[in-house]
């Protein structure tokens, strides 16, 4: 609860201080995420299940602001986005039947949804009328929420189990808190358009004791738009 009144306190003065300042610029962005979660699959204390994971296609959709610092490119750049997050794993567990042996396939697609605050510090080269853009910075999310769709098959057919994401710290909940490391890079057209790729790294382990580890990372593409252009 602390936390969730600090990122609404950090929202405010942000935007108290943005608004102030005649140099800022904003703006609207959406785009495509490819996440591949960091995961662990445990059987229990003894062993590990072999899991072939694989990426999953979600979106983001938010707003940005861009404020110079000074007058030597640096910029600060802080994002406020709703962004798919999740991933997709699959495997093979063998049971024991009372017609004996048998194989049953996994397939789990895990999708979860945050409100994700990055707080990038950034530094723009101009190329004629345009700009070149790199930068990092921190990043803070709260989920929303979300499901795990789970398909099993066997010599008999298939089967599909949908479960929604529950937050909390015991058992099979998710962890709502994440927090970590945004890389970005992108290309500012004089036109106010801007093409945006960013690398988000995921810290802390989402899982809670005795559950598979789970570390949110994804790759993104963006396109963005500034609605409003101050100094730059």
């Amino acid at each position: 609860m602390n936390m969730e009144k600090n990122l609404i306190l950090s929202c405010l003065l942000l935007s108290f201080f943005l608004t102030a300042s005649s140099q800022v610029s904003i703006g609207v962005q959406g785009g495509a995420v490819f996440s591949r979660p960091k995961t662990t699959y445990e059987v229990n204390s003894t062993g590990i299940i072999s899991v072939d994971a694989s990426g999953k296609t979600g979106f983001s959709a938010g707003v940005f602001a861009d404020l110079p610092l000074g007058e030597g490119g640096f910029r600060l750049m802080p994002e406020l986005n709703y962004v798919s997050k999740g991933g997709r794993g699959s495997t093979q567990i063998g049971i024991s039947l009372p017609t004996g042996p048998a194989q049953i396939g996994i397939d789990l697609t895990s999708t979860i949804n945050y409100l994700e605050l990055p707080f990038n510090v950034a530094y723009s080269a101009p190329v004629g009328d345009h700009f070149l853009l790199i930068g990092a910075g921190p990043y803070v999310a709260a989920g929303l929420n979300g499901k795990t769709l789970a398909k099993f098959s066997d010599d008999v057919g298939i089967s599909d189990q949908e479960e929604p994401i529950v937050f909390g710290s015991v058992g099979d909940e998710i962890r709502r808190w994440d927090y970590g490391a945004n890389l970005m890079a992108g290309f500012i057209h004089r036109s106010g358009l801007m093409l945006k790729a960013n690398y988000s790294l995921g810290i802390p382990n989402l899982a809670n004791e005795g559950n598979p580890e789970l570390r949110n990372r994804y790759f993104g593409l963006t396109l963005a738009y500034f609605i409003l252009k101050g100094g730059r």
